[in-house]
């Protein structure tokens, strides 16, 4: 169905590194090359890697870099670390090394994502890092390259987001966790989505999103899991498309927004070739697109085959 390609589409940043899959490089760079080839491709989007393991990282992945005539490009979120200066010159060094896409390079780092824990931070350390790439602003290789700014654990989603769009970057919200405790309340979540809408600033989503629909679910792989409750991707993602639609005045109202986040009934969705809905509320394949392609990007995810498996369950792949 359109819409659902439309809201799906280069929507699962691949983190196989990170928990609650917690796997080492070599069968996190295998796994990343299988969905490339995957009929599920068009629902990936880029591989997640710290920014400290960059070199581990083409170890791995070896001659598979080199682009090939047909086959795609290796698309890259890297991580910062404490220094973003330094992390400004790896990234530097990696996009020479492998070139630009327009001149045949096989892989590209599209974004950075880094955390701090107020805005006077953000400010000091976006202005690091531009300051250490702007010495590379003529080379073709170089950028550009997107930034994402965490939401600290403790921070005002509205004022986060005002801070995120002064340094001209983009917004970042951890979705969950291995804890019930890590997982934000479906609250906090709404209002990280209206300030993103009403401010137009994109975003992505990070970590317990593994599943379409908000329910109960394992936290971890464990042969006993704990349980929790989850956000769901199309939960978050479709709220995100609703509230940033065109058709203003017929928008979600804070009552409905929070029971979008926590729908659990998969009939409670539509999806055709002409749109997609939740109850009364409808949106066009067209407003789909615009809305994922500027405002809700993607989110992180350990895992690429469970988002596909459950939405297979549900017949909508």
């Amino acid at each position: 169905m359109l819409s659902v390609r439309a809201l799906l589409a280069d929507i699962v940043d691949y983190a196989g590194l990170f928990p609650p899959a917690s796997l080492d490089m070599v069968p996190t760079v295998d796994g990343y090359a299988a969905y490339l080839s995957a009929p599920e491709v068009w629902m990936l989007g880029r591989l997640i890697v710290p920014v400290a393991r960059l070199d581990e990282f083409e170890a791995a992945a070896g001659d598979r870099l080199r682009r090939r005539e047909g086959g795609p490009a290796w698309r890259l979120s890297v991580l910062a670390g404490d220094d973003p200066a330094a992390d400004a010159a790896a990234i530097l060094d990696f996009q020479r090394r492998h070139g630009a896409a327009a001149l045949g390079g096989g892989a590209r780092i599209e974004a950075l994502e880094m955390k701090a824990r107020d805005a006077r931070e953000l400010t000091v350390r976006m202005a690091a890092f531009e300051t250490g790439f702007a010495a590379a602003e003529e080379d073709p290789a170089a950028g550009p390259v997107e930034v994402f700014c965490e939401l600290p654990g403790n921070a005002d989603p509205g004022t986060w987001v005002e801070a995120v769009a002064s340094v001209g970057a983009s917004a970042k919200i951890r979705t969950g966790g291995i804890t019930q405790e890590a997982i934000p309340p479906a609250e906090l979540v709404a209002a990280f989505l209206a300030a993103c809408a009403a401010r137009g600033i994109s975003f992505k989503a990070t970590a317990g999103l593994h599943h379409p629909l908000h329910g109960r679910f394992r936290l971890t792989y464990e042969e006993i899991p704990p349980q929790g409750t989850m956000h769901g991707f199309l939960n978050v993602f479709l709220a995100a498309v609703l509230l940033a639609r065109g058709d203003a005045g017929d928008g979600l109202s804070r009552r409905e927004l929070l029971e979008l986040l926590r729908e659990e009934d998969p009939r409670a969705f539509t999806f055709d070739d002409t749109g997609a809905g939740w109850r009364d509320h409808r949106v066009s394949v067209d407003q789909i697109r615009s809305v994922r392609g500027d405002l809700a990007l993607s989110f992180g995810s350990c895992s690429f085959t469970e988002p596909v498996d459950d939405l297979k369950e549900i017949s909508l792949l």
